[in-house]
């Protein structure tokens, strides 16, 4: 948790962009450690998260009068989460809601940094899913039946994000 609260302030130099990291790594750790053990991501955690990165995110489009980075974050929590919750539906059960809540908060803070950094964030969530699954199928550790917790990946693909951000490229 030390290294997620230090790590902002070597990537990154935008006060915004450090306040989301920060609060992003404080919900963080815990939805990856409760889905790795328990394949549930509670209500409390992901609905406090898009609250409070909602409120940061209005705080700081004030501040900074940059408005025009609200409707992107916007946009990008109600995208995310719909095409999560299609995906819901279409695998009956392989996505849960917690996965979908979890999204919304995904696609609004990568949506901060623009349409762009949600499709980086999404990308890389499913880019390194898939390839630890194909690693434990290969291993003989799974099938394509085995629930793998999707919400780490999720998690991960927002850091991805944060450092396209900080690197520039997005």
């Amino acid at each position: 948790m030390a290294a997620l609260f230090i790590a902002p302030f070597i990537f990154l130099n935008i006060q915004s962009e450090i306040t989301l990291w920060i609060i992003f790594s404080i919900f963080a750790l815990p939805l990856t450690v409760i889905d790795i053990k328990l394949h549930r991501l509670p209500d409390i955690l992901t609905g406090s998260l898009f609250l409070t990165s909602f409120v940061a995110i209005l705080v700081m489009s004030a501040s900074h009068h940059a408005y025009d980075r609200l409707a992107p974050s916007v946009v990008g929590a109600v995208a995310l989460a719909a095409f999560y919750f299609a995906i819901a539906l279409i695998s009956k059960g392989g996505m849960g809601l917690g996965d979908v809540k979890l999204s919304a908060s995904v696609g609004l803070i990568s949506g901060y940094f623009g349409l762009n950094a949600v499709f980086v964030s999404s990308f890389a969530a499913f880019f390194f899913g898939s390839l630890i699954g194909l690693f434990l199928m290969a291993a003989k550790k799974a099938n394509r039946k085995t629930p793998i917790p999707f919400g780490p990946f999720m998690i991960l693909g927002q850091y991805v994000c944060f450092i396209g951000v900080a690197l520039k490229l997005l």
